[in-house]
């Protein structure tokens, strides 16, 4: 708790800076008494450090309790009885392998891919079903046919693989039951290669080079890849990147592990204007600044400034992660 004494101006209090270490939620309650406001914010318990958003991210659905798009406008829509579980960061989506119980996406201009440009899909996975076939996400026409402009799949001959119709990289490892695993698949321009909980997997022989497959303006699926055989289980923290991403970022984000990756900073604004009030900040809060200002002039009878004047105009602003 800290006491800022209402005046002309007082000096900013300010937490943990914008790029968090921590997510957390927060209750802000702030008082005013006569000269004094006092700051309270009550803190519950941190899971621990997020790693920071790579740049480049175009697309992010994180899965808790929406399919709202974290990063832009790319909001997609339960279907199918797709629904919501508990997460490896918070909730996460689950689908139950029916190719129509998905997430989509509708199809936007910084979700489509020429066939020569770079992309990272990475998310967490957990997997309920040994079916031998199961798609986790992709860009494909619908039917399951061609025109798969990406996708990552689980495939009994081949294993783990990013791959679309130009190309891919097969990985010959299975994904495991039962166990929150970290995935992703980069495109360079040129070679394919996939990572398993931060850690490149091997490359098939004869994989891992060639395009991205043909762009098109079908919806992105989540839990499905244009209506192939579905995945059974859960799928968190969905991210796609307009490059490839290092093996150290894609390690950074595995590891950070349920705590997940920063929020980009947003700034929610409370205006104190002399009376008690109290004001609940936002979940994933890390830091929360006061100003406190006062005008010369009559009293207000509630909190006079220094020299007679107004009383104090408190601006508090707390910053997300």
């Amino acid at each position: 708790m800290s006491n800022l004494q209402t005046g002309s101006r007082a000096p900013r209090r300010q937490g943990n800076a914008c790029n968090g270490t921590t997510r957390s939620n927060r209750v802000l309650l702030v008082f005013a008494l006569f000269a004094g406001l006092v700051v309270s914010p009550a803190t519950a318990a941190s899971s621990g450090s997020c790693t920071p958003l790579p740049p480049d991210s175009v697309g992010w659905w994180p899965g808790d309790g929406s399919a709202l798009d974290a990063v832009g406008p790319n909001d997609g829509m339960l279907k199918g009885g797709a629904g919501f579980a508990t997460g490896m960061v918070g909730q996460s989506f689950s689908v139950d392998g029916d190719a129509g119980s998905i997430v989509e996406v509708p199809s936007a201009s910084n979700l489509i891919f020429d066939p020569m440009s770079p992309l990272t899909i990475e998310l967490w996975a957990y997997r309920t079903s040994a079916a031998q076939s199961q798609h986790l996400v992709g860009k494909r026409t619908p039917g399951c046919g061609g025109g798969d402009s990406y996708q990552i799949v689980i495939d009994y001959s081949r294993g783990l693989s990013f791959n679309s119709l130009g190309g891919g990289v097969e990985t010959g490892v299975d994904l495991p039951l039962n166990t929150w695993t970290h995935l992703a698949g980069t495109f360079d321009g040129s070679t394919y290669r996939f990572y398993m909980d931060g850690q490149l997997l091997p490359t098939v022989p004869g994989t891992g080079t060639g395009t991205l497959g043909p762009s098109n303006t079908d919806p992105l699926t989540i839990g499905t890849s244009g209506g192939c055989p579905g995945f059974t289980g859960r799928i968190d923290e969905l991210g796609i990147f307009n490059r490839a991403l290092s093996q150290a970022e894609i390690q950074a984000i595995a590891d950070a592990g349920s705590a997940g990756k920063c929020r980009a900073c947003a700034q929610v604004t409370f205006d104190f204007v002399g009376y008690p009030q109290t004001w609940v900040v936002p979940d994933n809060v890390t830091s929360v600044a006061v100003d406190a200002r006062g005008a010369k002039g009559g009293g207000n009878g509630i909190a006079p400034g220094p020299q007679g004047g107004k009383g104090g105009r408190v601006h508090g602003t707390c910053q997300r992660v």
